[in-house]
Formats: structure tokens, C-alpha cells, sequence
């Protein structure tokens, strides 16, 4: 009778430690940020998460961000608008703190949901991006005028969407700001982004083609999984397509016309620096594989030397 009386006791004692010990752990949020090309990190805060709401009639996409932002701690994800309508909908019951909406969207599009929540005085402390592939100043000034926090160009991944979205987030308590800073130094996919754009830039490369979003995507898909071989056609080209909504060959037939715009209109001095004799009046263009290769290649030393 004592020891089944010790024995309940014991039991009690660990349901109440067990118990004490998950409300320590839910106070707080661990999530990974890389640290470097092969360790990562871990920043931990107490703070409240973010409430997200998406809203888009992508299919495809809606699936993808819902998946990304599902298994992230700092972000608590609403139910998605599937398009318009359903949007105000959910934005004027949720009020979130940030709304990930599509631009292009048929019936409603995100230009009409903007117009109606600032109708109805709605949604005025979220911070609204805007996913468009749109390039035009005048439809980014609109979609400012009308609360838009920042556009961003699609399609694009959804690490780089995340960090554009901790750049505006609000900082409630002040431990944001330290995310911010450690999100800057520290993530990889961001890293890789700004090293292609510098690259492409310092080309002269012209950023009005789908082959310039599409080589970069290669590209980083090359530097993260540098070290083993990678067959482009069957690897690079299909994972690009799946970003993009396009198929392989029409990833392949955009980069060669990129890369060769970009060496009619792009800065001679430059590609002759990273492409060395390939790059001459007499000879043709490199291709696609020699593009892809170099341009890896110098993304990863630029890194290296950030890194280090």
C-alpha cells in the first residue's frame, strides 16, 4: 500500500515537472540561421510570432509558402485567402501583422483588395507585400499609395521572401532588430542572392528577361550544392522550372538568350575579366554550361571571402 502510494507520487512529480518544463520551452521560439556554407546556427528569442496571412489563386504557389512559413516558429500562419473575396474576408477577421498577397489575381485582383481595405479602414497596422511579376514604376507607386510595405519580384524563393518580410516586420520588444542583424550576416540563401546580383550587375547583365531571374536561380541552386557533380538538364533546369511555372527547355532556351543580350548590350570589360578568351569580338558567346559554371564559381569565392 506504501509503495503504490510512493508510486503515485512519483508519477504526479513527473506529469508536473514534464509539464513545467514545456511551458519554459513554448515561451520561447529556437529557429536555424546559417552561420556558414555547413554549420547552422541557432538564435533564440521570446517574443510573440507573427501572424501571417497569404493570399493568392496560385495553387501551386499558395501550397509552397503555406509548407515554408508552416515550419517556421516565428511566423503563425492564418488560413490562406484562395483568392480575392475570400481574402478581405480573412484579412477583415484576422487583421494579421503581415499579408503576403498576390498581385495578379483574376476577378479580385491585389490592387482591388487594397482599394477595399483602405474602404474599409482595414488592416492598417499589417505590413503588406506584394508579390508581382510586374516591373513597371508606375504599378509599384500604386501599390504603395494604396499600403503596400514593400513589392516583391516573383518568382522568387521563399527564404529571400522571408527576409524581405523580417526587414519590415514590427519590433515589438526590440529583439527583432538583433534577428534582423543576425538574418543579414548569416543567411546563406540571402548571401548567395547578392552575390549573383552584384555579379550580374557588374556585367551588365539586363534584368527585363526571364533568363536573368532564371539564371540566378540556377546559379544559387549550383553554389548550395557545390562540391558534387551536377547535371543541368536533369537537376539545375528542372528545379528552376518548378520555381518558375515553366518547363525545363524553356529554362534552358532563356538563359542562352540571356546570356546572349548580355553580351551584345552588357559590359565587354567585365565578362572578359570573369570569362577570360571566351569573351573576344571573334569568338561566340560561352554557353549555358560555361556560364553557369564560371558564375557558380565566382558567387562561391565572393562568399568565401565574406565568410571568412
Amino acid at each position: 500500500m506504501h509503495a503504490q502510494k510512493l508510486s503515485t507520487h512519483c508519477a504526479c512529480f513527473q506529469i508536473l515537472l514534464y509539464l513545467s518544463y514545456s511551458l519554459y520551452v513554448n515561451s520561447f521560439f529556437s529557429f536555424p540561421v546559417r552561420s556558414s556554407f555547413t554549420k547552422i546556427g541557432y538564435v533564440v528569442f521570446a517574443m510573440k510570432p507573427y501572424s501571417l496571412l497569404i493570399i493568392t489563386d496560385n495553387v501551386a504557389l499558395r501550397e509552397r509558402l503555406e509548407t515554408y512559413f508552416s515550419s517556421i516558429p516565428l511566423i503563425s500562419l492564418l488560413p490562406s485567402g484562395v483568392d480575392g473575396p475570400s481574402g478581405v474576408v480573412q484579412a477583415k477577421l484576422y487583421e494579421p501583422d503581415m499579408m503576403l498577397l498576390d498581385m495578379l489575381m483574376p476577378r479580385m485582383d491585389g490592387i482591388a483588395v487594397l482599394r477595399w481595405l483602405q474602404a474599409e479602414n482595414c488592416c492598417r497596422n499589417t505590413r503588406i507585400f506584394a508579390l508581382s511579376s510586374m516591373k513597371g514604376e508606375e504599378a509599384i507607386q500604386l501599390g504603395e499609395s494604396l499600403g503596400v510595405t514593400y513589392q516583391i519580384q516573383m518568382p522568387t524563393d521563399e527564404g529571400l521572401i522571408f527576409s524581405r518580410m523580417m526587414d519590415f516586420a514590427p519590433d515589438r520588444d526590440g529583439s527583432i532588430k538583433q534577428y534582423r542583424n543576425r538574418m543579414r550576416e548569416n543567411d546563406l540563401n540571402l548571401q548567395i542572392d547578392e552575390a549573383i546580383t552584384f555579379l550580374f550587375r557588374h556585367m551588365g547583365c539586363p534584368v527585363n528577361l526571364a533568363g536573368y531571374y532564371q539564371a540566378k536561380t540556377v546559379i544559387s541552386y549550383c553554389v548550395r550544392n557545390r562540391g558534387k557533380a551536377i547535371f543541368l538538364s536533369k537537376e539545375a533546369y528542372p528545379y528552376a522550372a518548378q520555381i518558375h511555372g515553366v518547363n525545363a527547355k524553356q529554362i534552358e532556351r532563356n538563359i542562352r538568350n540571356f546570356i546572349e543580350v548580355t553580351w551584345t548590350r552588357g559590359d565587354m570589360k567585365a565578362q572578359h575579366k570573369i570569362f577570360g578568351n571566351t569573351v573576344e569580338d571573334a569568338k561566340t558567346r560561352p554557353t549555358n554550361k560555361e556560364f553557369i559554371a564560371n558564375l557558380t564559381q565566382y558567387t562561391i569565392r565572393r562568399l568565401n571571402k565574406t565568410l571568412s
